[in-house]
């Protein structure tokens, strides 16, 4: 019982430490030979994706509520664990966080959006 409860404690905290590394790494102007990779990646998860999910779930006439989910799920910001992994293993940190973190902000808008297609 002891265990499970001083495991639980360290994992809730998981996310306020990784929110703040990836705080810590972000830069508001993002390196040169970064600029296109991080276009891309925005464009593709926060875009390209929940629009293919919306065009998929009605041309096969999903209207539930489980198919609205799937699709608003597939348009949220890149995952901060991903990206602190991503960091951690040395896979273009700044990259990452700047997908991570401008992400959640640009999503706000992007979700936005696409709640109201939907």
């Amino acid at each position: 019982m002891a265990l499970a409860v001083t495991l639980e404690r360290i994992g809730a905290s998981l996310v306020p430490v990784v929110m703040v590394s990836v705080g810590l790494q972000l830069k508001v102007r993002l390196p040169g030979p970064y600029v296109v990779p991080f276009c891309h990646g925005l464009v593709v998860k926060l875009i390209l994706a929940p629009l293919v999910a919306l065009i998929v779930c009605k041309a096969l006439g999903f209207g539930s509520d489980a198919a609205r989910i799937a699709i608003f799920e597939a348009g949220m910001p890149p995952m901060v664990t991903a990206g602190a992994l991503a960091m951690a293993a040395g896979l273009a940190p700044k990259l990452a966080a700047a997908l991570v973190g401008w992400g959640i902000v640009i999503s706000f808008a992007t979700l936005t959006g696409l709640y109201w297609l939907m």
